[in-house]
């Protein structure tokens, strides 16, 4: 009985002879003795989701990340197929939760136009493949409603993950604005001049090979501009993502999958820290930094299931990136309502970023709200 490989043959001739509860039984006894190995783990799991039972699938899944050590060639391969079953599972929970993470996004956006006072009104758009969704608060865009934008080409199940993340959006921008607190991030001729600077050696040496012109100078202002985006909405992305997994479990396995999805799509670091040109490489780093941070957070908001930050390990951003995490995480218990545009300003310092953009404080007047207006 405490003999792993036998255990494994007897599942095997369990279920070859259709005796599938001694099956499960056989794979729950192999991992008590063996709580390390992770084949038991993956076999019970994969048992599991068949018979359609994927919640029982997905704590066992968790438990396999968290507990199992693979150290064998076959234990390593146990483990490698486990997290392509978790994407299955987490895909087959995302469409049986759809209907109650429906209801749990309706019932957010009616607190969010209460809490506001205006209309959130979501469109489907053929949206840039890396981007989920774009949000566009009442009050910056001169509207009466809020938009949300969310992009046509994910599935309706991650669409709501990406509709819950701009509401959470909208959510601390108007409570960071109850507090006093709010603020626009935005560039000024000062700042832009700062980042171009930074981008001048770069533009020098093509230059001198016969590769400047006008052409480079609005790539690197196109590159910049990308890495202050990055640099605004990786950090607040951080404090959403972690309060949607947290308040909104019916969530859960959409947001695995939406964020997976992103994720996979980020530039390869390696490859970047070797190829690119035009970008110096601090702002490299910086950019790439920024990138796995979100990966580590994927990583610990679902237990070790996906491992995105494995790509970044051994490569020089990493040190920056675990900075970034480290403050990140220092901050979680002392961050009060509106203090969750500091953190951007904390990664800028880390980064070398704050002379970057700037803050403005002098915030547009509300927008009438509907049925206030004058007929």
């Amino acid at each position: 009985p405490g003999n792993c490989p036998a255990l494994n043959a007897l599942v095997v001739l369990y279920e070859s002879t259709g005796r599938h509860s001694q099956a499960l039984g056989a794979l729950r006894l192999a991992m008590a003795l063996h709580p390390t190995d992770p084949n038991a783990y993956y076999n019970l799991a994969s048992l599991l989701h068949q018979d359609g039972r994927s919640e029982e699938s997905l704590v066992i899944l968790e438990q396999l990340f968290t507990k199992a050590e693979p150290r064998s060639p076959g234990s390593v391969a146990a483990y490698s197929h486990a997290i392509t079953l978790c994407e299955y599972v987490q895909d087959a929970l995302a469409t049986k939760n759809h209907p109650a993470a429906c209801e749990a996004v309706a019932v957010f956006r009616r607190s969010v136009e209460s809490l506001t006072g205006y209309p959130v009104v979501v469109i489907l758009e053929d949206l840039p493949r890396t981007t989920g969704s774009i949000t566009e608060a009442a009050l910056y865009s001169g509207r009466s409603r809020h938009l949300i934008r969310c992009n046509r080409s994910f599935p309706d199940t991650m669409q709501q993950h990406f509709i819950a993340r701009g509401l959470m959006h909208i959510d601390i921008d108007s409570r960071a604005r109850s507090a006093g607190k709010a603020t626009i991030f935005t560039s000024t001729d000062q700042t832009i001049r700062f980042m171009f600077g930074l981008f001048q050696p770069q533009l020098n040496r093509l230059k001198a090979q016969g590769r400047g012109g006008e052409s480079m100078h609005r790539a690197a202002l196109e590159r910049a501009h990308s890495l202050l985006l990055n640099l605004f909405s990786g950090p607040i992305d951080l404090i959403v993502e972690t309060r949607l997994r947290h308040g909104m479990p019916a969530l859960a396995a959409a947001q695995f999958l939406a964020m997976s999805r992103l994720l996979r799509q980020a530039p390869d670091p390696s490859r970047t820290l070797n190829e690119e040109e035009l970008t110096p490489r601090s702002l490299v780093c910086a950019g790439l930094a920024l990138n796995c941070v979100r990966a580590q957070l994927h990583d610990l908001l679902f237990r070790g299931a996906t491992g995105f930050a494995l790509a970044y390990t051994d490569t020089e951003v990493f040190p920056l990136a675990s900075r970034l995490w480290d403050h990140w995480q220092s901050t979680l218990s002392s961050n009060a309502l509106g203090d969750e545009y500091r953190l951007v300003d904390d990664f800028a310092n880390i980064l070398g970023l704050r002379q970057g953009y700037e803050w403005r404080t002098h915030l547009p007047s509300d927008p009438t709200p509907p049925g206030m207006r004058p007929e």
